[in-house]
């Protein structure tokens, strides 16, 4: 299978994965290509969607952060309030680039796009820079900056949601979970330990 990633070396659990990989036979790695990307980019996340989900998830088994939730559901609201009322994760009509999965791996001819959560994912936490800034834009292109919290749940939930891809979510602390002939079969898929957030329940 050919296996389309671009390591970084701090992401300890893409390399993790990847070594998974190798043991379910052969592997052809290759760069990114984010034309694999482009026919997903039109797609957006309903604010108010995504508002009632985050509001049930705190009433829920498995909360997001209370404190960073309430401050997500600030950056959205503060956007309906500008007429939105739905979030692109890049400019409509830009350059596939700037966004991509982790992983995508195509066994002849059948892709499967994978993203593997890291701890900070879960937490809404790191990944903050100092004076950065995080965009998100509306369906006329218009940019509305926000926390980073809120731009990296917008993606992963804009991920999990695209309609026709075969997708699976792997968070970093359940890797052990996975077994190799379930990785590619069709659908949706997410590996999670129980009690912990999820998409799966969201």
């Amino acid at each position: 299978m050919d296996v389309y990633h671009d390591p970084h070396p701090s992401r300890k659990y893409e390399k993790l994965f990847l070594n998974w990989l190798y043991s379910c036979g052969p592997v052809v790695l290759r760069p990114a290509n984010p034309a694999f990307h482009a026919a997903c980019l039109p797609f957006s996340v309903s604010i108010q969607n995504l508002i009632n989900r985050i509001i049930q998830n705190l009433a829920g088994a498995t909360p997001l952060p209370r404190q960073a939730a309430t401050l997500m559901l600030d950056d959205l609201r503060r956007i309906q309030s500008h007429g939105a009322t739905h979030l692109f994760v890049l400019r409509p009509g830009a350059a596939p680039g700037g966004t991509k999965f982790d992983f995508v791996i195509d066994d002849n001819g059948h892709r499967t796009f994978v993203e593997i959560d890291e701890k900070q994912h879960r937490n809404l936490t790191g990944g903050f820079r100092k004076g950065a800034i995080y965009n998100v834009w509306d369906s006329a292109g218009t940019p509305f900056s926000v926390q980073r919290r809120t731009q990296r749940l917008v993606r992963d939930f804009w991920r999990w949601t695209l309609p026709n891809i075969d997708f699976r979510v792997i968070w970093f602390d359940a890797l052990g979970q996975l077994v190799c002939n379930q990785l590619l079969s069709p659908g949706k898929r997410e590996w999670y330990v129980p009690g912990k957030f999820n998409f799966t329940n969201f």
